[in-house]
């Protein structure tokens, strides 16, 4: 089992940031705003993806939904590619969460929505 050593203040101040999140967004309901995100840097091995993760997982428990990007310029030269690779995994995350009906739906709204050389290239 993970332990997050030595970033508890850091994991405390994400969790604060994203319950000031849930009280504006609370209150700005139906208005347009911009979208608020936590961004973290460092140097490389000092425990920024596993923060990241642990932050994560305290979010997903309460019910948020999470996008997690790591860029990396020699994994990863070309733009946007990091982002684009975050919202795949996010919207797998969604669909798997369904039940079998709700996944028939989404199947059912994209072939709706897109042409049959569309979905060849998205399976």
């Amino acid at each position: 089992d993970k332990k997050l050593y030595g970033r508890t203040d850091e994991l405390r101040q994400c969790l604060e940031v994203a319950d000031v999140i849930s009280l504006c967004e609370c209150e700005s309901a139906g208005t347009e705003h911009l979208q608020p995100a936590i961004m973290i840097s460092g140097f490389s091995g000092c425990g920024k993806s596993y923060l990241v993760e642990e932050v994560g997982m305290h979010l997903k428990n309460k019910g948020w939904q999470c996008l997690q990007c790591k860029f990396d310029q020699e994994v990863r030269p070309q733009p946007l590619s990091t982002i684009t690779s975050a919202f795949d995994n996010l919207l797998v995350d969604i669909v798997c969460s369904l039940d079998n009906s709700g996944k028939q739906e989404v199947r059912t709204r994209l072939n709706d929505l897109l042409e049959d050389s569309d979905l060849d290239a998205l399976c």
